[in-house]
């Protein structure tokens, strides 16, 4: 199949949509998909598009306050012109952003079937930045952005459960994530990393993380 993949974020960004879509993206290729990828323009961003055999970048901006988040801009007719030439069977897009709304609209003019994906609560953000009149609004876009998806899938049954009380059309799906087993194994053990020494054999654990600033 010839898959498009959107998103308004990638490699070199590290987060959990970037990392995601980069994984579906090797998984795809390692069985045989064609892969065309619209994403944010991120400077030289090394290997991270080889294998795909189209790579759209788009110029973008950082939003005030939340540089990691790029208003980008949507598709440009040289760019729509070369997702007609990769003529796909399908479009998973990942973000409902400005470039998101333009592949949307590319996808369904077309008669393109289109997957989508719910990745970042964009209705809480605005209540946290103060602007929580809005969050109805928010949640409206989101609704209507969504909606015409053969398949919407969100990362946990929690979120499942909220987009079902938000009004999101039936086709939700949860779309988990997993542990690379090649990369975690106990094959991998290394003494260097087990625990400080402790009182006792019992078992020992260790906890990873990240920090995130709001403003």
């Amino acid at each position: 199949m010839r898959i498009v993949l959107c998103s308004d974020t990638w490699l070199p960004q590290v987060n959990g949509v970037s990392r995601t879509l980069h994984r579906l993206m090797a998984h795809l290729l390692d069985r045989g998909h064609e892969v065309a990828l619209v994403t944010p323009e991120l400077g030289e961003s090394g290997a991270e598009g080889d294998g795909a055999r189209v790579h759209i970048r788009r110029p973008g901006r950082p939003v005030p306050l939340y540089p990691d988040l790029l208003v980008t801009l949507p598709l440009g007719r040289g760019s729509a012109r070369a997702l007609d030439e990769f003529e796909p069977h399908v479009v998973h897009c990942a973000t409902e952003s400005v470039l998101g709304w333009s592949v949307r609209r590319w996808a369904l003019a077309r008669g393109i079937p289109l997957v989508t994906s719910y990745h970042t609560n964009f209705a809480e953000y605005a209540g946290e930045y103060g602007l929580g009149r809005l969050k109805g609004v928010a949640w409206s876009l989101l609704r209507r952005f969504h909606s015409p998806a053969r398949a919407t899938l969100c990362p946990s049954t929690p979120t499942l459960e909220e987009l079902s009380e938000r009004g999101f059309h039936p086709r939700t799906r949860v779309w988990s994530r997993g542990v690379d087993a090649n990369r975690f194994h106990p094959g991998r053990r290394s003494g260097a990393w087990q625990p400080s020494p402790r009182s006792g054999n019992g078992p020992g654990g260790k906890q990873g993380s990240r920090w995130g600033w709001s403003w």
